[in-house]
């Protein structure tokens, strides 16, 4: 039985899905493809948390549940991109890797590594 947490997690997945449906499916989306917007959501999500970091003196009650809103959204973005390059690997076809691709995409990573 999944946990209580990764069942309401991935209800806010499904809602996030649902309301993009109109942009169609992800099947035919290169892995490489759904990695860049995985890596664009994770910039996203990061710049959501750096909000945390220091919120105004007298920030009211409302304004860190709009915050906690956007880390929530962006991080279900962030796993639903995650999910449909798991999603598509099922195929088990083999993925073409594009010319130039590398740690260019995302250079932080050449960083903390």
């Amino acid at each position: 039985m999944p946990r209580e947490s990764v069942v309401w997690f991935s209800e806010r997945m499904e809602e996030r899905l649902l309301a993009n449906d109109h942009k169609g499916g992800w099947g035919t989306c290169s892995a490489f493809f759904l990695l860049g917007r995985l890596i664009e959501e994770v910039k996203e999500l990061e710049e959501v948390l750096q909000s945390f970091m220091g919120p105004p003196m007298g920030s009211s009650g409302e304004d860190m549940r709009l915050l906690c809103n956007k880390v929530l959204g962006e991080a279900a973005d962030v796993a639903n991109f995650a999910m449909m390059i798991a999603d598509n690997s099922k195929e088990e076809k083999p993925v073409p890797k594009p010319k130039g691709y590398g740690l260019k995409i995302y250079p932080r990573l050449r960083e903390e590594n």
